[in-house]
């Protein structure tokens, strides 16, 4: 199966700048149904359009849901400032990651995705 986009939600006010570099704090809900190969987040200038306003991403900052149940991995694509990143869920009790399939609809985090 085909990456799909990850289901973001910006912070009213979350953009910022660190250091020259673009930062931008979003929610971040889990699939209805997960899908190892991952969830994608975006650049501005990516094939299927923008999830973030940046033009690249350097950096994507990911911890645990809200519930504690599981955590979160991100992945670059490629080397140096690229345009997309996949994230992979874990278990936080068993470090697995999650099965396909899964849904983790009720399942949020917050992500930090920095740029340019």
């Amino acid at each position: 199966m085909p990456v799909t986009n990850a289901n973001l939600a910006k912070y009213p006010g979350s953009r910022d700048v660190w250091g020259g570099h673009g930062a931008i704090f979003l929610n971040y809900t889990g699939p209805a149904s997960y899908d190892q190969a991952g969830d994608q987040i975006q650049s501005v200038s990516a094939s299927a359009g923008s999830q973030t306003g940046l033009r690249n991403i350097d950096a994507v900052i990911v911890g645990m849901t809200v519930s504690g149940t599981y955590y979160l991995k991100a992945q670059p694509t490629g080397v140096g400032p690229v345009k997309t990143w996949n994230i992979h869920w874990y278990v936080s009790a068993t470090n697995a990651e999650v099965a396909g399939g899964v849904n983790l609809s009720a399942e949020t985090s917050i992500v930090t995705v920095v740029g340019g």
